[in-house]
C-alpha cells in the first residue's frame, strides 16, 4: 500500500479510458482519454520515491486544483491507486521542445520578438507559483511552488501556438528515481548542491530563451563536470548571442550567484522592456525593406550624389592643402569631418580620415569627430577615428564617456581598453555616465576597467545609479560596490535614505538593504 491515500474511486474507470500514450518523462506516462477527447491523464508511479518525494505529493494533491492562471496548465483532478498517482489535466498535442526540434530540423530559429514573448510567458506563470500571497477562488492561501526542472518539455503550447503554460512544478526529480541527474538547464546549485529554489527556475529559463534565440543549448560545460565548470569567476559564454536586448538579459540570469538573478517579476519586466527594444528594431527593418522593394533609382541617385560628393571633397581638400589657415577657431576641415560624422556618412569620414584631414581637431566645445560618433552610438564609424582616442573636450570628457552616455555597447567595447579610467572635470569615468542612465549591458563592459573608481566628491558608479533610481543598474553594481563611502562618509543607501526625491527610491533601498553596509 502507498505512504499515503487520497480518494481511488475514480481510477478504475480512468484507466479503463486509456488511449495511447501521448508522451513520458521523469515524472510520468501522459495518456490521452477515450471518453474525454480534450482531457489527458497523468499516471506517476510512486512505489520507490523517496519519502520527501512522497511528502511534496500529499502538500501538492490539494493544491493542483486550485491553481489559477493562464501560464500554468490546469489540473482538473488529482486521485490515487495503490502504487500510482494520477493528474486529470487540460490536453495538449505539443510541447516547447517539440516546436524547437522542428526549428533545428529546419535549420531555422524564432524570431526575437517571438522568443521573448513565449519566454515572458513563462515568466509570468513563474510569477504566479513564486508568489507566496497567492490565493484560490475561495480567499485559501497557496503555497510557493517551484518547478524543480524547467525545461522546453515542461512547458506546453495552446491555442493555435499563441499560449505556452508551465505544466510539471511541486515534485523535485531526484526524489522520484535515483538515476535521474539534473538537465542542462539546471541551475549551477542543483548540479553541485541539489539547491532548488525560485531562482533555480528563472536561471532555466534563462537557457530557455539562449535556446530559442540561438537555436542551440548553450555550450556551458558539454562533456565536462558541472560541478568543475561552476566555479568562482565564472561566466557565460554569450558570443553567440547577437541581439543586444536578449544578451542584456542572459547577462542578468545566467549568474553563479542566485541572490544576484532577478525574481520571475524582474525578468518579466525586463523582457517587456526589450521587446519594445526588439519590436521598434524590426518595424523599422520592415519599413527600410518596404522602402527597398522600389529603390533601384533612388540608389543610383545617390551612388551619382556621392560621386560628385566625392569630386567635391577632392576639390575642397586640394584647396584647403594650398591655403594656409586664417582663423583660430575650428578648422574647415574639421567642420566638414565632424559634419560627414553627424550625418552618418562612413565613406566621407573613411576618405576624410585615411587623408589626416580633421583628424585631432575640435569644435568650439572641444569635441572631436570620434567623440560625435560616440555620442550617436556608430561603432564603426568610431573605429575609423582611433587616432584621436584619449583627447578631451573642453568639460575633459573622453570619447568613451559619450558611448557611455549613449548606451552603445559596442562602440564601447571599441574604445574601453584605451580610453578606460580616464576622468573628466568632475573627476567622473564613463562607467558613472552609464550607471546614471541605466545602461546595463554598457555598465557590465565597464566594471572590470572602472569598478574601483570615484569621482571628486567620492561618489562610486553605484552612488550615481541609486541617486538616479536606476534598479537594474543597482543590482548589477552593489555586489562590487556595496558599503564604500564619499567624501562626506555617505554609502549609497545613505544618500538614498536622505533623498526623498529619488525615482524608485523604496525599491533602490530595497535592493541595496539587502547587502551588508559596513563603510569602506
Amino acid at each position: 500500500m502507498p505512504a499515503y491515500s487520497f480518494a481511488t474511486s475514480k481510477a478504475d474507470d480512468i484507466v479503463a479510458a486509456f488511449d495511447g500514450q501521448l508522451g513520458s518523462g521523469a515524472l510520468g506516462v501522459v495518456y490521452r482519454l477515450k471518453n474525454a477527447p480534450q482531457d489527458a491523464i497523468k499516471e506517476i508511479r510512486t512505489d520507490g520515491v523517496t519519502n520527501e518525494t512522497l511528502e511534496c505529493f500529499k502538500k501538492l494533491t490539494p493544491v493542483l486544483t486550485r491553481l489559477d492562471n493562464p501560464n500554468v496548465l490546469k489540473y482538473k483532478d488529482v486521485f490515487a491507486k495503490e502504487d500510482f498517482m494520477y493528474m486529470r489535466m487540460q490536453l495538449c498535442e505539443e510541447s516547447l521542445e517539440t516546436s524547437i526540434k522542428t526549428l533545428r530540423r529546419k535549420k531555422a530559429t524564432l524570431g526575437d520578438d517571438e522568443a521573448l514573448d513565449i519566454v515572458q510567458q513563462v515568466a509570468d506563470g513563474l510569477v504566479y507559483l513564486h508568489d507566496p500571497n497567492k490565493r484560490d477562488a475561495n480567499g485559501n492561501p497557496l503555497p510557493v511552488l517551484c518547478c524543480y526542472d524547467l525545461q522546453p518539455s515542461n512547458v506546453l503550447v495552446l491555442d493555435d501556438k499563441k499560449r505556452f503554460v508551465i505544466s510539471d512544478f511541486g515534485i523535485p526529480r531526484d526524489g522520484l528515481n535515483n538515476t535521474v541527474r539534473p538537465s542542462i538547464y539546471a541551475a549551477p546549485e542543483v548540479h553541485t548542491s541539489k539547491k532548488y529554489s525560485p531562482a533555480s527556475d528563472v536561471w532555466s529559463l534563462g537557457v530557455i530563451l539562449y535556446e530559442l534565440h540561438v537555436g542551440s543549448r548553450p555550450p556551458f560545460f558539454k562533456d565536462s563536470n558541472p560541478k568543475s565548470v561552476y566555479v568562482r569567476g565564472w561566466t557565460p559564454d554569450l558570443s553567440a548571442v547577437k541581439c543586444e536586448p536578449i544578451k542584456g538579459i542572459l547577462s542578468r540570469v545566467l549568474v553563479l550567484d542566485e541572490d544576484g538573478r532577478p525574481s520571475a517579476a524582474g525578468l518579466s519586466g525586463m523582457i517587456e522592456d526589450a521587446k519594445s527594444r526588439v519590436t521598434v528594431s524590426i518595424q523599422r527593418y520592415r519599413e527600410l525593406g518596404e522602402k527597398c522593394k522600389h529603390a533601384e533609382a533612388e540608389v543610383q541617385r545617390l551612388k551619382d550624389a556621392l560621386a560628385a560628393k566625392d569630386a567635391e571633397i577632392r576639390q575642397l581638400r586640394a584647396s584647403l592643402e594650398a591655403s594656409p589657415p586664417t582663423s583660430t577657431g575650428p578648422s574647415s576641415a574639421s567642420t566638414e569631418l565632424i559634419a560627414a560624422v553627424q550625418r552618418g556618412d562612413a565613406q566621407a569620414v573613411r576618405s576624410l580620415a585615411s587623408s589626416g584631414k580633421g583628424l585631432r581637431m575640435t569644435d568650439t566645445a572641444g569635441m572631436t569627430a570620434l567623440m560625435h560618433a560616440a555620442k550617436q552610438g556608430s561603432s564603426a564609424i568610431a573605429s575609423m577615428l582611433l587616432d584621436e582616442v584619449r583627447m578631451k573636450d573642453n568639460a575633459r570628457k573622453v570619447a568613451l564617456m559619450y558611448a557611455a552616455e549613449s548606451g552603445c555597447v559596442e562602440t564601447v567595447r571599441v574604445l574601453a581598453n584605451r580610453e578606460a579610467a580616464s576622468k573628466d572635470s568632475d573627476g567622473r569615468c564613463a562607467l558613472m555616465f552609464a550607471a546614471e542612465r541605466g545602461h546595463v549591458p554598457v555598465v557590465l563592459e565597464l566594471l572590470p576597467y572602472e569598478q574601483t573608481l570615484k569621482d571628486s566628491r567620492g561618489w562610486t558608479a553605484l552612488m550615481h545609479a541609486a541617486k538616479s533610481g536606476q534598479t537594474e543598474a543597482v543590482r548589477v553594481l552593489v555586489e562590487k560596490q556595496k558599503g564604500r563611502v564619499n567624501n562626506d562618509n555617505q554609502t549609497a543607501l545613505d544618500i538614498v535614505r536622505d533623498d526623498t526625491s529619488v525615482p524608485n527610491r523604496s525599491a533602490v533601498i530595497d535592493i541595496l538593504s539587502k547587502y551588508p553596509q559596513e563603510k569602506q
